[in-house]
């Protein structure tokens, strides 16, 4: 008598051979391991970058770096300054440097000429006796002969003065002679031995118009 019989209870009948079977076990698969193989320096870049932010989580592919790696990252990021702060350091020097001034160079003075005042007495009497000292030591000194007439006219000594004009019309001097002339009649008096010694001058150098012109102003004076 079994067990179960004695204490009164229901025996358990055997389990059929089928059913001894075990329950078949999921076989786990091993995860593949990568290979070791080595990156570039942007990737490792970045993926330091990731690493060093707090907020994203640190998942399973996470990149473990040597110490060298390491070294070589945070030289990286030392060597290559950002840049905000050389555009503020630009904004600050810019504000701490003051204005330069322009630089003003002196005016320079500008010059005026000035009328020369008119010889005195004196020094024209002196001229006239200089000029006729010159022309005793030679008659043919044109130019002290045009010095004399030109101070007798200024000193008032006008027939004088046309006598060594008239001298002086057969000198290489006369365009000289007939541009001084040419002033005398443009300021009054007007003289008609002036006017007809002009008219001479101008037949002289063969200005024949400009001197029967005159000739007919000489004989208007009259």
């Amino acid at each position: 008598m079994s067990l179960a019989e004695d204490e009164g209870v229901e025996p358990v009948p055997p389990p059929a051979i089928g059913e001894l079977e075990p329950e078949p076990v999921e076989a786990t698969r091993a995860e593949p391991v990568e290979a070791t193989r080595a990156l570039p320096r942007w990737a490792v870049a970045e993926a330091v970058e990731a690493a060093l932010e707090p907020e994203i989580a640190q998942g399973p592919d996470l990149v473990l770096l040597t110490e060298e790696e390491q070294a070589e990252i945070r030289t990286w990021r030392t060597s290559e300054p950002a840049s905000a702060p050389i555009a503020l350091e630009k904004a600050t020097l810019e504000e701490e440097t003051p204005p330069i001034a322009p630089e003003v160079y002196p005016v320079r003075p500008t010059w005026v000429a000035l009328e020369k005042a008119p010889p005195s007495s004196t020094e024209l009497s002196q001229r006239v006796a200089a000029a006729r000292k010159r022309i005793m030591a030679n008659e043919d000194d044109d130019e002290a002969r045009l010095e004399l007439a030109r101070s007798l006219w200024a000193i008032g000594e006008r027939p004088e003065a046309r006598a060594e004009y008239e001298e002086l019309l057969k000198s290489a001097l006369l365009d000289t002679v007939i541009a001084d002339l040419e002033t005398r009649i443009a300021e009054p008096p007007v003289e008609e031995p002036t006017l007809r010694l002009l008219g001479d001058a101008y037949m002289k150098n063969n200005q024949l118009e400009e001197a029967l012109a005159t000739y007919r102003r000489a004989l208007a004076t009259l």
